[in-house]
Order: structure tokens, then C-alpha cells, then sequence
């Protein structure tokens, strides 16, 4: 077994939700490469004909959407748009958009999902996630530079100023032209991930990695991707988080195990570059329940013997990434809060091994 010390210290445009399997419709195109890139990560599904239409518009939901995985957006906000309810499958990336102060509707309360994005639009809400200092001067060398509309000229001349968009070989910018589905996937890579290659964290296990308690609905795991992001500057996301509150060792064995019934959770943790995880707690005590220490270290070694095999497999499923193991707290009295320690010792010597 390889070993993991060196384990930290410090994901679709889903339209409708749901990923298909892509048809050849982007063979040959400009932005192949890219969407191919995107689609091996999940960020990006097609349509029920197996198609991607790189060069249909792209709606201003699906955009959305797009941004909140790409930037990526993690707190949320509450929405008042007239024409979209809670049941819609991107509100979630409103409220995250909304929380990030990137979207606005139109009068009368409308966001008008459906409505194809604009190119100005598009530049706009990139640069206001991205806090882009706004250059207003830079887009007026476009020959239709009167049609860029003051709210967005900011936003416009820092994303070509970057990098992020360009004009057209007549010198126009466009920025009322509907944005394609290809082109809000090359724009968005060019402004979250700048070049690099997208690095992944996978988490499973109980209720401090599922984030229960957390009133901000972030938990632990989207604020270490946050930090590492804040720290590194690399494009660091939260892949995917596997984790169910009330989890023993014997259900994330279960799911480690049965790899036909849990393809997707084996494939992302294959692909993942770090892997986080919580578990044992449930198995050593019980919620509700009295404390009982003499009982709680009865059951200490076999659920150890289980974490122990738990990250044989994953390191078995993944051999090169990042392992942590976040140890269990006490919040109870010093004896108990000694075998807890014990506890985290054994963990911690396994994880040397």
C-alpha cells in the first residue's frame, strides 16, 4: 500500500440536469477539445439524442448553471423572481449567483431563464464573480462600440483585455449576438481555469463531511476546496460528496465495495486528486443513547479494523491521490475524550503505514 502522509494538511452543464452521452456532433469543431475536457469531467451533458449542439444558444439558466460549477459558487442567497420556483432544476445556481452578486432580472421581477444570454451579459456576470476590474475604454475600438450598453462596457473591455473574449474578424464585438453553447464553455474556461487542469476533491463519509448542522449548507469540504483555492490560486474543486448522515464504517465499505452498484461514486473517486473523509463516530456510539465509555471502547477495535480497510480500498480504487482522514472530536467528558484520542492515534499510525 502506498503511503498516504503526504495527505493534506491545509462538477454538470447538466441541461436538463442530466448527463447523455455526447453524439459526434462536435467533431471538427473549434471548441472540441474543450467541451471533450469538460465532458470527461461531468461539468457538461448533452441532449436526449445524444446530441451537444455546440453552436445553439445557450439560455440564461444554463448558463447560470454553468458558472456556479465552473467558478465554482458555494454560498447561496435567496431569489424573488416571479418566473422561477424553487423546483426548478437550476435554482440552486441562482441563489449561488445571487449570493455572489453576479445576476440581476428585468423589470418586473423577471429573470427570464429561458431567454438566450447575451454575449454582453455573458461578460458581465463572469467579471462581476471574478471581481474583473472594469475597463470601459478597452471596448470602445469595436466598430459597433455604441451598442455596448453602459452597464455591461466595463465588463466587456476587462474580458478582452484578458483574454476571455474577442471580437469578430469585422472588427465588431456583438454584444447583443446570443453566446453558443461552445463559446460559453471556452469563455468559462478561459476565465476560471486559466490554462490549468482542474483539480478534484471527492468526500465520503458521516455527518461532519455531509456538512449536518451547518447552517450555511457549505460544511467542512467546500470550505477546505475555498481555502486550498485561496491559498494555491489553482483551480480546485469539490467534486462530488458522498457522504450521508448517520454512515457506519459497514455503509461506506458497502458502497466502496459494490463497484456495479456505484459506478459513478468509483469513478469519480478514481479521478479525484484529494479525498476527504469522516467515519467511525456512528460506529462507536449511538446518538441518543447514554454514554457508556466501557461500551464505546468495546466497539473501538473493530470499528478500526473497518476504517483501516475503508482506506485500503480507497487507496485501491485511487493510488496517487491525496488521503485525509478528519479524526472524531469528544464532545463529552476527559475520559471519553481520551479514547478519542486513542482512537485518532490508531487512525493516524494506519494512515502512516
Amino acid at each position: 500500500m502506498n503511503k498516504v502522509r503526504d495527505a493534506l494538511v491545509l462538477i454538470a452543464m447538466i441541461v436538463p440536469n442530466t448527463s447523455y452521452a455526447m453524439s459526434d456532433d462536435t467533431q471538427g469543431h473549434w471548441a472540441k477539445d474543450v467541451i471533450a475536457s469538460w465532458r470527461e469531467t461531468a461539468w457538461i451533458g448533452g441532449y436526449p439524442d445524444g446530441t451537444f449542439r455546440p453552436d445553439a444558444p445557450i439560455t440564461r439558466a444554463e448558463f447560470v448553471a454553468l458558472l456556479s460549477t465552473a467558478a465554482p459558487l458555494v454560498e447561496e442567497q435567496s431569489f424573488d423572481y416571479v418566473d422561477v420556483t424553487i423546483d426548478h432544476w437550476y435554482a440552486q445556481a441562482l441563489r449561488k449567483a445571487k449570493a455572489a452578486n453576479a445576476i440581476s432580472g428585468y423589470p418586473g421581477g423577471v429573470f427570464a431563464p429561458t431567454k438566450p444570454i447575451i454575449r454582453a451579459e455573458a461578460a458581465s456576470l463572469i467579471g462581476r464573480v471574478k471581481k474583473w476590474k472594469e475597463q470601459p475604454a478597452l471596448s470602445d475600438p469595436y466598430t459597433d462600440a455604441v451598442s455596448i450598453a453602459e452597464w455591461s462596457k466595463g465588463f466587456v473591455g476587462a474580458s478582452v483585455a484578458l483574454g476571455v473574449m474577442k471580437g469578430y474578424p469585422d472588427g465588431t464585438f456583438r454584444p447583443m449576438h446570443p453566446i453558443t453553447r461552445a463559446e460559453a464553455v471556452i469563455v468559462l474556461h478561459r476565465s476560471m481555469l486559466e490554462g490549468q487542469k482542474p483539480i478534484h476533491i471527492a468526500a465520503l463519509g458521516d455527518s461532519l463531511t455531509a456538512g449536518f448542522g451547518d447552517e450555511t449548507n457549505i460544511g467542512y469540504v467546500h470550505r477546505l476546496g475555498k481555502e486550498l483555492r485561496a491559498r494555491t490560486h489553482l483551480p480546485i474543486y469539490v467534486r462530488a460528496n458522498f457522504a450521508v448522515v448517520g454512515q457506519k464504517t459497514t455503509d461506506v465499505l458497502e458502497m466502496l465495495e459494490d463497484t456495479e452498484k456505484n459506478m459513478e461514486a468509483h469513478t469519480i473517486l478514481k479521478q479525484a486528486n484529494i479525498i476527504v473523509m469522516t467515519i467511525g463516530g456512528n460506529d462507536i456510539y449511538r446518538l441518543g443513547e447514554p454514554l457508556d465509555v466501557a461500551v464505546v471502547s468495546a466497539r473501538m477495535p473493530t470499528a478500526r479494523e473497518r476504517v483501516k480497510k475503508i482506506l485500503t480500498n480507497v487507496r485501491t480504487i485511487n493510488p496517487t491521490a491525496h488521503i485525509t482522514y478528519v479524526g472524531l472530536y469528544s464532545p463529552f467528558d476527559a475520559r471519553a475524550s481520551k479514547l478519542i484520542q486513542q482512537w485518532n492515534d490508531a487512525i493516524a499510525q494506519r494512515v502512516e503505514e
